[in-house]
């Protein structure tokens, strides 16, 4: 047994714990010390530096915490903001599920060989919003032209398609000039002079400007003198006929509405092979913003031609030299 007010020394501890014996008058020292801890009669608080500790410890807790709060709120206002950008779109960019369902599935048709051709109809109705989801389909053929035909607002009558049902992939099939006997195709004129596809009938005035449109957007540049004068008098409501030597064109004769009329011929030289002719009973002044190239061609004749055609749909001088002043 051990007596109050001395401390043990472990190495002499006994087992079990020792007993001792209680005093109110007694205070703990050290063995072999005369001073108490605390001094005697000293006020002391036994849990205070704790209780300092632990403030401390629970503010650094709530100041992380805070933080933490404030990180996330930045990130979810980041995230409102952008939901918000999305919310401020055109609405139409929005495109509800069964359209885009719709959509999805005549992408998948256009390589089934039974059913494309009902898709590329579906397809050329649906329009624009159709675009995001061709550029991120597998980039077959059929895909690309419906893509290019879109992108240049080219659609199709039924009248049309139903008559060449596939002019979506001919008329991105092959070089520029295999492009402009598609258009031939349809302004055709028998040796008499007479339209073989009757307007509103088989074909539909804007049939002729979207097939043009491709012309003088894609392929201005490839295009022949003959064939570009061509174009400018199924603008106008006239007719050209163009002499061919195998690819080559060897002659060629323009002839406006008014009656007058252009020609050139190298004809002697050559042994003409066949001959095309074409026409249009009426102006096509859809495509007057695509003559605009035109004015600027390299070629006199054909600015010149392209000016003159420009007056008779109405444009006027001033309007024309604005034209040919924008790039």
């Amino acid at each position: 047994m051990m007596e109050s007010g001395v401390f043990p020394i472990i190495s002499l501890a006994s087992k079990p714990i020792a007993k001792i014996l209680l005093s109110c008058s007694e205070t703990a020292t050290t063995e072999g010390s005369f001073k108490t801890i605390p001094l005697p009669g000293k006020k002391t608080k036994v849990l205070k530096a704790l209780e300092v500790d632990m403030k401390r410890h629970l503010l650094g807790i709530v100041m992380v915490m805070v933080a933490f709060a404030f990180i996330l709120s930045c990130q979810g206002g980041q995230e409102k903001t952008e939901d918000a950008r999305q919310n401020e779109l055109p609405t139409t960019d929005k495109i509800d599920s069964a359209l885009e369902e719709k959509i999805k599935r005549n992408i998948y048709l256009l390589n089934n060989k039974f059913a494309y051709k009902d898709a590329e109809k579906e397809l050329l109705k649906i329009g624009t919003p159709a675009i995001p989801y061709l550029k991120n389909a597998p980039q077959s053929e059929r895909v690309k032209h419906i893509l290019s035909m879109l992108e240049l607002n080219i659609e199709f009558s039924d009248k049309l398609l139903k008559w060449y049902p596939d002019i979506c992939n001919d008329i991105f099939d092959g070089d520029v000039h295999k492009r402009f006997m598609i258009f031939h195709k349809l302004v055709e004129r028998d040796k008499e002079g007479a339209s073989i596809h009757k307007a509103s009938i088989d074909i539909e005035e804007s049939d002729v400007a979207a097939v043009m449109r491709v012309l003088l957007s894609k392929d201005i540049n490839g295009l022949e003198r003959a064939e570009k004068l061509s174009l400018i008098a199924v603008t106008v409501g006239g007719n050209f006929a163009l002499a061919y030597s195998g690819a080559e064109i060897v002659a060629y004769e323009i002839k406006y509405k008014d009656g007058t009329w252009l020609s050139s011929s190298s004809a002697s030289e050559y042994t003409i092979d066949y001959v095309i002719k074409g026409g249009w009973s009426g102006n096509v002044t859809t495509v007057i913003p695509l003559l605009k190239p035109l004015l600027k061609d390299k070629d006199d004749v054909v600015r010149s031609n392209a000016k003159k055609a420009l007056r008779w749909l109405g444009v006027v001088e001033e309007a024309i030299e604005k034209l040919k002043e924008r790039n």
